[in-house]
């Protein structure tokens, strides 16, 4: 995969402090993680009523990772408002506010790798790689 999934563990405490300072995000679909580089950009999705997804796109290559996509239409939505190919989906863990939108990606794109943790990979929708 293009993108290396662990940057995302990496930048996750920062991520999150950056989220915390917004307030409430009900009236915007997408929101732009600030300070991203040549090299990623950030967008944080809200899902469901209180969940949030991720896409981590290299703008140079114009791939994307998706990290906990719930809600697949919205994700498939924006990488194609983006241009960017979906190459992989992070579960972080096989709750379905997580995972519920892994096998519908799986299906529509033939070939996308789906990445869970070991302990989580048999309870986790479509997983094609444990780590």
């Amino acid at each position: 995969c293009a993108l290396k999934i662990v940057f995302f563990f990496g930048a996750m405490d920062s991520i999150f402090a950056w989220f915390q300072g917004l307030g409430s995000p009900q009236n915007l679909e997408v929101f732009d993680v600030t300070g991203a580089t040549d090299e990623h950009q950030i967008k944080i999705v809200p899902a469901l009523s209180d969940n949030y997804m991720y896409l981590v796109i290299n703008p140079k290559t114009k791939e994307a990772v998706a990290v906990d996509p719930v809600e697949s239409g919205k994700i498939l939505q924006l990488c194609s408002s983006l241009e960017v190919k979906l190459v992989a989906v992070l579960t972080t863990h096989y709750h379905s506010d997580h995972s519920g939108g892994n096998a519908q990606l799986a299906a529509e794109l033939p070939g996308l790798e789906v990445v869970a943790g070991e302990r989580d990979a048999d309870r986790t929708p479509a997983v094609t790689r444990r780590v």
